[in-house]
């Protein structure tokens, strides 16, 4: 039970402060623990940074490795891996903050385990999208871009996602808004690789 307490309070902690301005007192105190407790679970901050990423990117990374080499098109494997996406992040969102933040430095800060998180889902972007290269009319030069854009995308919609909800009424981050943007990032993918004879 400490250990999901530590958990949930230091990934608000890293969302907000980031990894190298926040000292374990932080997240025992957002825990309601002592320090103690947190080192004994955790004997170093950079370990408790390791595991907020993997609790919520690790479903992802698995349906990532499912998907490719599956033999399907690839915007019918990249639905999987968006639907996962969304899902994790919905359930955490202050993950997408996390990984933004660390992204604005310039790279330098950037601890290995999120370089283990990220380098799969750009790689496996660019083979899907490899795959169907010659049907989508895409250059090989393009295909860099074209995940990048999705990947801001799926976190953009959680960082920037409150501010807008804010300004335009909507309600985007509830269960519907989530769903309708998950539903409008797959019709993206099949739009951006269209399969032959089918209509949008």
């Amino acid at each position: 039970m400490s250990r999901e307490r530590i958990l949930n309070a230091a990934e608000s902690i890293f969302a907000w402060q980031g990894l190298e301005a926040t000292p374990p007192r932080d997240v025992a105190r957002a825990a309601g623990l002592d320090e103690s407790d947190v080192l004994e679970e955790f004997d170093e901050i950079e370990l408790l940074y390791a595991a907020v990423l993997e609790r919520a990117v690790g479903p992802v990374l698995r349906e990532i490795a499912s998907t490719i080499g599956s033999g399907d098109e690839p915007a019918q494997a990249a639905s999987g891996i968006i639907r996962a996406a969304m899902e994790n992040l919905a359930a955490r969102p202050e993950v997408a903050s996390i990984i933004q933040r660390e992204a604005l430095t310039g790279g330098g800060r950037l601890t290995p385990l999120l370089v283990e998180v990220i380098a799969p889902v750009v790689a496996a972007g660019g083979k899907m999208a490899a795959l169907d290269i010659d049907e989508s009319g895409w250059e090989d030069e393009d295909i860099p871009h074209i995940v990048l854009v999705m990947c801001q995308a799926v976190l953009g919609y959680f960082t920037m996602g409150a501010l807008v909800q804010e300004l335009s009424g909507l309600h985007l981050l509830n269960e519907t808004g989530v769903e309708r943007h998950t539903r409008f990032l797959i019709e993206l993918t099949a739009r951006i690789f269209p399969i032959p004879g089918r209509a949008h």
